[in-house]
């Protein structure tokens, strides 16, 4: 038992003095829109913490290449088509990772409180 109380305190002074940071997914996502959707578009890529890198026009549509989180793009596909009328469509690959925002200060690195203080239940 002492064992695992000692490697228990050696993880956690190791962990903070590391000072470990969170990732998030950065995804690499193409869309292509007609040219009379671009902004809005890029409105809703940029309302999503989205960093457009590039546009390129390709005949009647515009091609618009943008980095994103990827948890800011559930839900993209059914909010794109209804702000293009179902006539924009979009790619998305990941990209890499990034440093997220700073933790609020309600948030932190703290292991959650131990399941011991919970009733135990017993499936069967």
């Amino acid at each position: 038992m002492s064992f695992m109380v000692t490697g228990s305190q050696a993880f956690k002074a190791a962990f903070k003095a590391a000072k470990p940071v969170l990732l998030e997914p950065i995804m690499s996502v193409e869309v292509e829109t007609p040219a009379e959707f671009l902004g809005e578009v890029i409105g809703d890529l940029s309302a999503r913490r989205g960093l457009i890198q590039d546009q390129e026009a390709r005949g009647t549509s515009i091609t618009i290449t943008a980095a994103v989180p990827l948890s800011e793009m559930f839900g993209y596909a059914t909010d794109l088509r209804s702000k293009t009328q179902g006539r924009a469509s979009y790619v998305m690959e990941p990209s890499g990772y990034k440093e997220t925002r700073p933790l609020s200060p309600r948030c932190s690195l703290e292991p959650a409180p131990s399941s011991a203080n919970l009733p135990q239940v017993l499936l069967r």
